[in-house]
């Protein structure tokens, strides 16, 4: 640096260099890099004053603005916030790492853009920010008016200095802040997950013991057997530990070979397993496991370990044991009972099975009527049956009265009785059917015979009364004023008949003087007489 040769220069070194110590103790304290560029902004005005200050920093091959330089300049400058190095003079110092003086910008080839010119700059000024032998960015400076700026550079070469240093300090904070935001993440993530995790185990632990299924894994090295909670509560053996030896005493001697051989082949030969047997826990209980197992390698392919799972199936084996039961009582009721019964598809109408009452009845073997759809035997219509189905299946109704068609066309009067039941998980009716043909025919018989009192009762009412009868002759008026002997009207007003014949004091009447008529009374008293 040359010694000043006037007071006024070296007044205003001394003010340089002042500038020069305040941003030098300004980078010292924790300010924000927009705070710093303000400083800088402040500083280069109040010394150098500049009608325009420029800061750039270099990044990806572009220049970025730095600070808001609005708030310092004096004039108006319609600014790029982004340049390409290589572009105009700043573009160019960033390029070469070489300063750049220019005193008429308007005539200089290398100031490629208007917006300087058309503020109206004249002088200007463009230094690389070097921070390490390396370029960070670029700080520009014009003035209106015709200034050499170059008799300054000394001051610009250190406050640029100051600002590479100011950059890269940012540069660094920026970078541990991003590493400190993606270690707190990380941190927060590995809790979240130590977190999910410690509830992913309750769960499982939770499921475990709801459906009564434990994990667990052998050591082939020390055959040690560690399992789950819910495993070693299911073997009902204390904490979580057991070996191989003890836990193969608990299996039921029926089933020990046959686990055994599976173990043996699967530290061999690695093949999976999935078998059932019989285990008598350490509480003394009884119990059915369903267990699967497989090999565990390491990187040279040996088999290390056995790993597996067993679940607690009693509850399920007593199930199916009270089911097969039930099924068999249920298929004994239905071959044995006397009634005919059918299963039927309430959503085909299909037959799906028969007892044989109902092959007997209907006059079919099973096989046929199997084949068969309620439609071959009721002589209903399709929409009928499909209605009777659906009221039967949503338990609206379970007694009918139908005509059922048996073999060689004849046709029966029954009534059944159905409702839905439930076959191995499927929706079926059953259908339990009675012969009421001769019932019919009786009380057909019976109804007829009803209306036929009705119509004597009827007729028989018409005789009640009075009756015009003649006192002399004993004829009877009718309706229409006819006189009628009187077993002409009554016959014709009932179903009563009369036969003629004279009974015996009309016959004295008569004939008493008769010789004919005294003998044959005379003979008729001779043989009353004792």
């Amino acid at each position: 640096m040359k010694q000043p040769s006037t007071i006024p220069e070296l007044e205003r070194r001394v003010e340089e260099l002042a500038a020069i110590n305040q941003l030098t103790n300004e980078l010292t304290v924790n300010l924000s890099k927009d705070s710093f560029m303000d400083s800088v902004y402040q500083k280069v005005h109040s010394i150098l004053e500049p009608d325009l200050t420029l800061v750039y920093r270099l990044k990806n091959n572009r220049l970025l603005l730095q600070g808001d330089p609005s708030k310092h300049n004096a004039v108006v400058h319609a600014t790029q916030k982004k340049l390409m190095v290589g572009e105009c003079l700043c573009g160019l110092v960033a390029k070469t790492g070489e300063a750049i003086f220019s005193k008429k910008i308007c005539k200089d080839p290398r100031c490629t853009r208007n917006e300087c010119k058309n503020a109206g700059l004249c002088s200007f000024a463009a230094l690389p920010l070097v921070f390490n032998n390396s370029i960070s960015g670029v700080l520009g400076i014009a003035a209106t008016e015709n200034r050499s700026f170059e008799k300054q550079k000394d001051f610009l070469e250190i406050i640029s200095g100051n600002i590479a240093t100011a950059i890269s300090i940012a540069r660094l904070y920026e970078k541990i802040h991003q590493s400190n935001r993606k270690l707190t993440a990380e941190l927060s993530k590995r809790k979240k997950t130590e977190k999910d995790l410690r509830k992913s185990k309750q769960h499982l632990a939770k499921a475990q013991e709801i459906a009564h299924f434990g994990t667990w894994r052998l050591n082939l090295a020390t055959g040690e057997i560690a399992g789950s909670k819910e495993m070693f509560n299911i073997l009902g053996l204390p904490g979580e530990k057991t070996c191989l030896e003890g836990f193969s005493s608990m299996i039921c001697p029926d089933d020990r070979a046959r686990h055994s051989y599976h173990i043996n082949r699967g530290m061999k030969t690695g093949e999976a397993w999935d078998i059932e047997y019989r285990i008598n826990a350490r509480n003394g209980k009884p119990k059915h496991i369903h267990a699967k197992g497989e090999a565990v390698r390491d990187k040279t392919g040996r088999i290390v370990e056995l790993v597996g799972t067993a679940q607690d199936i009693t509850q399920r084996k007593q199930a199916e044991l009270l089911l097969k039961e039930r099924e068999q009582v249920y298929r004994s009721m239905f071959d044995n009972n006397n009634s005919a019964m059918l299963l039927i598809d309430p959503a085909t109408g299909a037959i799906v099975d028969a007892n044989p009452a109902a092959c007997a009845f209907y006059g079919h073997d099973k096989n046929r009527l199997t084949e068969m759809t309620v439609t071959d035997i009721n002589t209903l219509s399709q929409e009928e049956i499909n209605t009777g189905m659906d009221e039967t299946e949503s338990e609206k109704k379970n007694y009918f009265n139908f005509r059922h068609l048996a073999a060689e066309g004849k046709i029966r009067d029954v009534e059944v009785y159905s409702g839905p039941i439930s076959v191995s998980g499927k929706p079926l009716l059953c259908s339990i059917i009675h012969d009421i043909s001769h019932r019919k025919r009786v009380e057909e018989e019976r109804e007829q015979l009803i209306r036929q009192l009705r119509n004597s009762v009827r007729e028989i009412k018409t005789l009640r009364g009075f009756l015009p009868i003649c006192s002399s002759c004993m004829k009877i008026r009718d309706d229409q004023g006819y006189w009628n002997r009187i077993e002409s009207y009554i016959e014709q007003h009932s179903e009563a008949l009369f036969s003629h014949g004279i009974c015996p004091a009309c016959m004295d009447k008569l004939y008493g003087k008769e010789k004919w008529y005294i003998k044959m009374k005379e003979k008729k008293d001779k043989k009353q007489k004792p």
